[in-house]
């Protein structure tokens, strides 16, 4: 579900694709936004086309969001931004940054530097939606800042342990020591 509310708010919807669901809703400023995924048959062409509908307080937009399968390749980034290089599966090394990116993280540092053609043939999400969702600054926590978080807890908790035990077991001694003084 995460992974489905990054690609809305990153206005990545292509990535929306991958997964299997019957509607999205949620409540953004006020208004009801509700995404549903449709395949569009295109009778000149013979063929059938993912798209997601979009609706804003259950009034259906006219336009649609058609797949471009072409964003989620690392290949179309690599062909039209020259500092990066293509690494295992999804991931691009940024030689600006010497960083290596997500695919996601490409789509958000380098859009605006697409050829404008380009970009237009990408941002086809109907204008209410984006707007709706354009203005929104939301930072979804990512898997990769969870084992940080995780491995300090379990380090603090560790520590508690290790005290309980150490106070649990010099009690145990002290009850030996004065019930072995007791019976002598």
């Amino acid at each position: 579900m995460l992974h489905m509310l990054a690609a809305i708010f990153s206005k990545n919807h292509s990535q929306l694709f991958q997964y299997n669901f019957e509607y999205i809703e949620l409540l953004v400023s006020g208004h009801t936004l509700k995404i549903e995924p449709i395949d569009e048959k295109l009778e000149d062409e013979g063929i059938t086309i993912r798209s997601l509908k979009y609706y804003i307080d259950s009034k259906a937009l006219e336009k649609c969001y058609r797949e471009d399968s072409k964003i989620n390749s690392p290949s179309f980034w690599v062909n039209f931004i020259p500092s990066l290089r293509r690494r295992a599966r999804n991931l691009l090394y940024d030689m600006r940054s010497g960083e290596v990116l997500t695919l996601a993280e490409v789509i958000d540092t380098y859009f605006d530097e697409l050829p404008e053609e380009i970009k237009n043939d990408i941002i086809a999400l109907p204008t209410e939606a984006y707007d709706l969702i354009g203005n929104l600054q939301i930072e979804l926590i990512t898997t990769d800042r969870l084992p940080l978080q995780i491995a300090t807890f379990q380090h603090a908790l560790n520590m508690k342990l290790r005290h309980i035990h150490d106070i649990t077991k010099a009690f145990i001694l002290f009850l030996y020591k004065f019930l072995w003084k007791i019976e002598i």
